[in-house]
């Protein structure tokens, strides 16, 4: 198996490990803080993120997060907000998030300057 292959694995088995399923939960028992690993498509290949809880309203729960990934060519910090819209079982969750990336960072600060400075935008619904 190739190495890009057993990286998704890898990445998918720790995803089912130490993810939470926050279904069901209301405020009261609902976790404040969670760190999670998330795949991404472009930009860095995972990040690994920590997301808090900061605001619980009536019928939305307001939450921030920050991640990191550094790799053998690249460095990203994620950074993102995100609502989770109802208390029931199901409920919908909307994401904004920024990913500024840097590939061959290495060469950012040896005087070349040719790494490549990216921003990615996301916006993500859930339900």
């Amino acid at each position: 198996m190739g190495t890009l292959k057993c990286k998704i694995v890898y990445v998918i088995c720790i995803c089912f490990v130490i993810s939470k399923n926050l279904a069901g939960q209301n405020a009261a028992r609902l976790k404040k803080n969670i760190v999670h690993i998330e795949a991404a498509t472009k930009g860095p290949f995972y990040t690994i993120n920590y997301e808090r809880i900061f605001s619980f309203r009536e019928k939305v729960l307001w939450s921030y997060r920050v991640g990191g990934f550094v790799g053998n060519n690249g460095i990203a910090v994620p950074i993102g907000i995100n609502a989770i819209i109802g208390k029931q079982k199901h409920h919908a969750e909307i994401s904004f998030v920024a990913i500024p990336y840097i590939d061959h960072y290495r060469s950012l600060w040896n005087g070349k300057n040719s790494a490549d400075k990216q921003l990615y935008l996301q916006d993500q619904f859930y339900f």
